[in-house]
């Protein structure tokens, strides 16, 4: 039945009774202790007792401090509570108690009722479910009804993974009005689930994925987030090995990076009532060493068919340790250029000769010098005068 409602739960079956429905307290007790231990976040409990177990009660208090969601049936004596005692369905604090329902909504006439064990009712007559030797069959009861509410409150959980057993409860309140005796009613999962505030999600909008620059660069972020059944209220950025380290604004802006290494950005978002995104989005920003380029001399006048020479040095960042490679752009016609030495790794100079044609026109030109290293490339810039001379007089 749980998966009826909640499909995609995963079940952990435990064994406490035998083929003729008795059973010992003890094992019952072991398996509540192994299910909190095992991580569950739901127990069901299609039993009821009449005797109170302080060892059943602690047993319980232990999987309420643990998060643990509880539901039980109240049983089928068709009595009313009080004067009937029923446990573990009694503690309200600790267990949701359910009654049965037919399909009128009206109590099950085998049903025990009473709010002091009746949290929620859900239908338990005519319930299809597996039965032996691979089949299936009818069966009435409210230890039917009980899986109803563990499916239910598994449903609450996958909207809100933090929700406990007390929010569970409150949520599993909002339900159909059946009358006096029957707890809050029978079991509405659409006004449940709508009781229940989901958490926000957050958005890393900028940069769209990871990030590799130099260092030194900036890196600009924005972002953004959504909230099913509330507002966004706060955004916590941080921003390691970045300059600012964090941010409470959706778009910080630029975040430079100085130092070379791998930083992992992160934004996290918070809603009106507290709650936060719980996947935080990141972004990798990944800073390699940088290096700059600088020229001499600035500018150089040649006459048409002549030479003129630039020393280009490379100007290494922290842990530089790169091959630069060089090439030049925005010769005159009929120029032509050579670098000596053609590349350089780490730091140096190479010399950029630049050689005129006679029939280079006279002229101003602003070269441009790139260095590239890997995908990140510098420029630098020189200016090339082309000027024929005028021929002095014989004297």
């Amino acid at each position: 039945m749980i998966h009826l409602v909640a499909p995609t739960a995963q079940l952990l079956p435990l064994k406490t009774f035998k083929a003729d429905g008795t059973g010992f307290l003890s094992d019952i007790l072991r398996a509540i202790y192994y299910a909190v231990e095992n991580n569950a976040n739901v127990i069901n409990m299609s039993f009821d007792t009449q005797t109170r177990s302080r060892e059943l009660r602690k047993a319980l208090d232990y999987a309420n401090q643990n998060n643990v969601i509880c539901a039980a049936s109240v049983g089928n004596e068709g009595q009313q509570a009080p004067p009937l005692n029923v446990y573990p369905a009694e503690w309200q604090n600790d267990v949701m108690g359910v009654a049965s329902t037919n399909n009128q909504d009206t109590r099950s006439s085998f049903s025990n009722y009473g709010d002091e064990i009746v949290w929620v009712a859900a239908p338990g007559e005519a319930i299809v479910s597996t039965y032996p030797f691979s089949t299936y069959a009818a069966g009435w009861g409210t230890s039917f009804s009980a899986p109803f509410v563990s499916g239910g409150s598994s449903l609450l959980l996958n909207k809100q993974a933090n929700t406990n057993e007390s929010q569970a409860a409150a949520a599993v309140a909002h339900a159909l009005p059946l009358g006096p005796d029957m707890g809050h009613g029978r079991l509405d999962l659409v006004q449940a689930l709508a009781a229940i505030d989901g958490p926000p999600t957050g958005s890393i909008d900028s940069p769209a994925g990871d990030v590799i620059i130099e260092a030194g660069q900036p890196v600009f972020f924005s972002g953004s987030g959504t909230d099913p059944d509330g507002t966004v209220t706060g955004y916590s950025w941080s921003f390691p090995g970045g300059n600012p380290g964090s941010s409470n604004v959706a778009t910080p802006g630029n975040v430079t990076y100085s130092a070379v290494g791998t930083f992992l950005a992160s934004l996290t978002v918070t809603d009106n009532a507290g709650l936060s995104d719980p996947s935080p989005k990141t972004r990798t920003v990944t800073v390699l060493p940088a290096f700059s380029l600088s020229s001499t001399p600035s500018a150089a006048t040649v006459p048409p068919g002549a030479s003129a020479n630039h020393t280009v040095t490379v100007v290494p960042g922290t842990s530089f340790t790169g091959t630069v490679r060089f090439s030049v752009a925005g010769l005159p016609s009929g120029a032509t250029s050579s670098f000596y030495p053609a590349s350089l790794t780490g730091s140096g100079s190479t010399t950029l000769a630049v050689t005129t044609a006679t029939t280079t026109p006279q002229g101003t030109y602003r070269l441009t010098i790139t260095g590239t290293s890997g995908r990140f490339s510098h420029t630098t810039q020189v200016t090339l005068v082309t000027f024929l001379f005028p021929r002095l007089p014989q004297v």
